[in-house]
């Protein structure tokens, strides 16, 4: 319930800028569906979204442009595709 309240409190207007975690993944089906649809409609309407997660579909999903963060230091940037060749490349991701 908590999650669906963050969700709905941090969405309810149309910021500029939209800071998530991956807390997005967090919860039911049902809410899991609605909240994609949600954070899409942003990402089509051009807000900006900056997203932390480690999932990389999500990130492929919403974002055209990545920065790869290891201990605190830029490890990579640029276009999302290379960013995460490279990454996949690395760590073995997937």
């Amino acid at each position: 319930m908590m999650t669906r309240l963050t969700f709905a409190v941090a969405t309810c207007f149309l910021p500029e800028i939209l800071l998530m975690n991956e807390w997005i993944m967090a919860g039911d089906a049902g809410f899991l569906s609605k909240a994609q649809h949600r954070v899409q409609s942003f990402v089509e309407r051009a807000n900006k979204l900056v997203l932390a997660s480690h999932n990389l579909e999500i990130c492929r999903r919403w974002c055209n442009k990545a920065v790869w963060l290891e201990r605190g230091e830029i490890k990579g940037q640029g276009d999302i595709e290379s960013i995460l060749a490279a990454y996949s490349a690395e760590t073995g991701a997937a």
